[in-house]
């Protein structure tokens, strides 16, 4: 049963990345974070941060950083979003990548070219 679910779950992500050739990547990117957001570790995640719970990244690898950063950002948009990096750097780098998911995920619209963190800006 639950390689039947593996598979579901594979099979959409797999979906989507096909799709993005032909439609906007916001839909896209949306439409990957909503299908991550079914997953019980990110519901359980969801819960907890809403609850008023704090995050640690430590068990998390540093490529996949940025991508739960938006993550966080699509579900809590009119909340502060810290983040805090090894040094500059990382830092540097974590930007790149977070403002790319953000421009992105802009809820299904055109990519705003300048779309940035908040907490950025």
């Amino acid at each position: 049963m639950c390689a039947g679910s593996f598979l579901d779950a594979a099979t959409k992500i797999v979906r989507l990345w096909a799709r993005l050739a032909k439609e906007p990547l916001g839909a896209v990117a949306n439409e990957l974070f909503a299908a991550v957001a079914q997953t019980p570790a990110v519901q359980s995640l969801q819960r907890r941060l809403e609850e008023g719970g704090a995050l640690s990244c430590a068990g998390v690898s540093e490529s996949a950083q940025p991508f739960l950063a938006a993550l966080l950002r699509y579900f809590f948009p009119q909340r502060p979003l810290v983040v805090v990096t090894a040094g500059l750097k990382v830092q540097e780098s974590f930007q790149q990548d977070i403002t790319t998911w953000l421009h992105f995920s802009a809820r299904g619209t055109t990519p705003n070219e300048n779309a940035q963190p908040p907490t950025l800006n």
